[in-house]
């Protein structure tokens, strides 16, 4: 395999060849009966330069496709995010819409309903879903001890 070829000329005539077989070897001329092989090797190099390349140009298309998908998946959480601090603030707008407009409710009730509402759609949205969470788990834990006492009664009955 060559490293290296230097082709010498001047005034537009070919005046000799060397080539290096790696960066550190001397220079070897290169012989009219040379350059068969000589060819072979270059059209060696440039087949596995351009297999070499086309295997970094897959490599980075794939790299470019995970980007890619990992930026829709950002963007889309980023929007379901988004989507559900609007709900969140038109729910709450709409509950303090309600206290506002509710005759039966004195100032300092309508100001506590707006104040809830308000913390409400400032909470981040994890912290919401985690509280939402809970709520759901609590619930089913009750609904879990709710059973397991009337299983209970109707042991000892």
């Amino acid at each position: 395999m060559l490293y290296e070829i230097l082709i010498r000329g001047r005034d537009g005539q070919f005046s000799g060849a060397h080539f290096k077989a790696t960066p550190t070897s001397p220079a070897q001329s290169i012989k009219l009966a040379d350059w068969p092989q000589v060819c072979a090797d270059i059209n060696t190099t440039l087949f596995a330069t351009v297999e070499d390349l086309q295997a970094q140009l897959a490599t980075a298309i794939t790299e470019g496709e995970a980007a890619v998908a990992a930026v829709t998946a950002t963007l889309e959480t980023e929007r379901a995010a988004f989507q559900a601090y609007k709900d969140a603030a038109e729910g709450a707008l709409k509950v303090a819409g309600d206290a506002i407009a509710d005759p039966t409710l004195d100032d300092t009730s309508t100001l506590e309903v707006v104040r809830t509402a308000v913390a409400e759609i400032s909470k981040p949205v994890a912290q919401r879903e985690l509280e939402k969470l809970e709520a759901e788990e609590a619930a089913r834990a009750a609904e879990v001890e709710a059973k397991r006492q009337a299983l209970l009664a109707a042991l000892n009955a």
